[in-house]
């Protein structure tokens, strides 16, 4: 691990106060951000010897630091959340939680609505959530809309036609006329009572709907109701017969085992589990487990709602993150309380089972095969951070590209893009140079990666140059991957045009994965495109 002398002596002058550091990569960009109770002996710890692929990557990428002092840790604690989410430092995306979890809401307006939202910025008469991704938060509230119905539309009170759900009796009428509030008020109760696990009343309806539809042979609006009574079930069963407290509680607990550690939340909403979050986390240092969880924790609660209780594992020292939160942390006393610590204990073990699992099986694994990559095409630097490029066209019409995103050798499908292309362009050169410059047109809002992989030749590495410039072609590695006459990648072409024949199997076979996905990404969008074009 080689270290500039700068550098050197930044880590030889590091005070012994709290406060913030950043770590910048060669293009004076930001990729790691972290808070420490002593600045000297956290940031030196980094630059010891390490075997984790990671923080070895990490550290090779580290040119420059900078630090903050602050007065104490809480002035830390914050600082660091503020830079994680201005910033979004790269390596930080393993402990971060920026997601903004849906949640059903009735706001607190003289005509209610019943709304799916993610941002809790305003007062509510009720909230419900969070709820986990992918448990079609959207569809609930419609149906409960249509079941159930408040003000629907988004007319402003006082307009003089009724609008289009009051035609069909999925709204009361509030934007045209005034709507007593005792009929409001009973469709809250009943949306408030079906949330609150009475599920009796809505089911009824809904199977009896099921079952008119299949007696009249339409069996698939009947599957639809079918398929909607399966999504409500995360409400409507019984999750966890040990829960009394109708208070809404979130439980933390934590495991560590080796260098892993797995956070773990269990939000109880009204006697059920309506939400579990698992986070492992690989650390350097065991000692460090408590700044982890205290960090993790802030995020998840800025962006989500924070309930009436937070039961935590006594060996928790959140002291700091409670004065940031203003809000008190409880131990468990009830037995019943004691259960659910001990039930997330026993689910974090087999989190980490199965994140061992995959680990050995892809991570790490992938780890290997980008080293074996770099070490093959002599790449100056570990692709940490890579970008995959394709076109797909039928001649001059439904033009489109694509781009995937691996970071550590897995892929990030969040990051895909699509991009839809001039149908004036008719070369490959063309099309990828449009692209690339419509990709990079605002640099802050993408990071740069440390290698773009394309489908094709040299024609193809060319015109991603030229796109690039010469500033960003010079930072930005490029090469080829080129399929031979059976239409099977075999080989690689780097900026020079030199062939490099792929002779390890597994690099051959990942490479091949590779090509593959952002073949079927790019592909799928051209027929979307298509099947349009054809419609107008």
């Amino acid at each position: 691990m080689k270290i500039s002398k700068c550098l050197q002596e930044k880590l030889n002058n590091l005070p012994n106060n709290p406060g913030c550091y950043q770590y910048f990569n060669d293009n004076n960009k930001i990729i790691y951000v972290g808070k420490a109770k002593n600045l000297k002996k956290r940031v030196s710890s980094y630059f010891k010897k390490n075997n984790n692929l990671r923080i070895k990557s990490l550290v090779n990428s580290i040119k420059d630091l900078r630090i903050q002092i602050t007065q104490n840790e809480k002035e830390a604690l914050l600082l660091e959340y503020t830079w994680i989410k201005l910033f979004k430092p790269r390596y930080n995306v393993l402990l971060s939680d920026g997601k903004k979890y849906p949640y059903l809401v009735i706001s607190n307006f003289p005509n209610p609505k019943l709304l799916s939202v993610r941002v809790l910025k305003k007062k509510y008469l009720f909230v419900y959530g969070p709820l986990p991704q992918g448990s079609s938060a959207f569809q609930i509230k419609n149906i409960l809309n249509n079941l159930y119905p408040l003000k629907r539309c988004n007319k402003k009170i006082n307009s003089k036609t009724p609008c289009s759900y009051y035609q069909i009796n999925q709204c009361l009428g509030g934007c045209f006329k005034k709507v007593e509030k005792n009929l409001y008020l009973k469709n809250i109760r009943k949306i408030k009572k079906f949330l609150q696990g009475n599920d009796s009343d809505i089911k009824k309806i809904l199977v009896n709907k099921m079952n008119l539809l299949a007696k009249s042979h339409q069996f698939e609006q009947a599957q639809k109701i079918l398929l909607i009574l399966q999504k409500l079930d995360f409400i409507i069963s019984s999750q966890c017969k040990f829960i009394t407290s109708n208070k809404n509680t979130d439980y933390i607990n934590y495991l560590l085992i080796n260098k892993l550690l797995v956070i773990t939340i269990f939000c109880y909403r009204f006697h059920k589990l309506t939400f579990k979050k698992f986070k492992i986390h690989e650390i350097l240092d065991q000692k460090k487990y408590q700044d982890i969880i205290a960090t993790f924790l802030l995020q998840f609660y800025k962006q989500n709602i924070i309930p009436q209780r937070i039961i935590v594992n006594k060996d928790l020292k959140l002291n700091i993150l409670a004065q940031v939160l203003k809000k008190r942390f409880l131990l468990p006393k009830l037995k019943e309380e004691k259960n659910v610590l001990a039930l997330i204990n026993k689910e974090a073990k087999e989190e980490i089972f199965k994140f061992k699992y995959n680990l050995n099986k892809v991570e790490f694994k992938e780890l290997y095969l980008i080293k074996k990559l770099q070490k093959l095409t002599n790449l100056k630097k570990l692709p940490c951070y890579f970008e995959v490029y394709d076109i797909a066209n039928l001649r001059t019409s439904s033009q489109v590209g694509g781009v995937n995103v691996y970071q550590n050798g897995i892929v990030q499908p969040s990051l895909f893009r699509h991009y839809n292309i001039d149908s004036n362009l008719k070369s490959d050169y063309e099309r990828f140079k449009f692209v690339i410059k419509k990709r990079y047109a605002n640099l802050k809002k993408i990071t740069i990666p440390d290698l773009i992989l394309v489908d094709g030749n040299i024609i193809q590495i060319n015109a991603v140059k030229k796109a690039l410039g010469k500033k960003l072609s010079s930072q930005i590695e490029i090469l080829g991957l080129v399929k031979n006459n059976k239409h099977i990648t075999n080989h690689i072409v780097n900026q020079e045009n030199k062939t490099i024949l792929i002779n390890e199997q597994d690099l051959l076979v990942y490479l091949r994965l590779i090509q593959e996905k952002i073949h079927n990404f790019t592909i799928s969008f051209h027929h979307l495109k298509q099947k349009k074009n054809m419609y107008q």
